[in-house]
C-alpha cells in the first residue's frame, strides 16, 4: 500500500503518518522513491493492545505505549 492507501485506510493525515513512521510505529519500505506499506503491519498495529501518546522528555518527543490492563 502506498502513504495514500494507508492514510485513507486509516483515516489519518499524511503527517500523521510521517511521524507513525519516524516513530517506528508502522514499518515501511521505500520502493522507487515511495514509502510502501505492507497491509499485515498495518493490521498488527491496529490490533496491539494499548495505546500510543506522545509527549516531551529532556526537550525530545517520546511515544509511551499505554496497556489497558494496567488499570485493572
Amino acid at each position: 500500500m502506498d502513504a495514500q492507501e494507508v492514510c485513507l485506510a486509516l483515516n489519518i493525515s499524511k503527517r500523521t503518518l510521517q511521524s507513525y513512521r519516524e516513530y517506528g510505529i508502522i514499518p515501511c519500505s521505500f520502493i522507487g522513491g515511495k514509502y510502501m506499506y505492507k497491509e499485515s503491519d498495518l493490521v498488527r498495529v491496529l490490533t496491539q493492545k494499548g495505546k500510543i501518546t506522545y509527549g516531551w522528555s529532556n526537550h525530545k518527543a517520546v511515544r509511551r505505549v499505554h496497556n489497558d490492563d494496567e488499570n485493572t
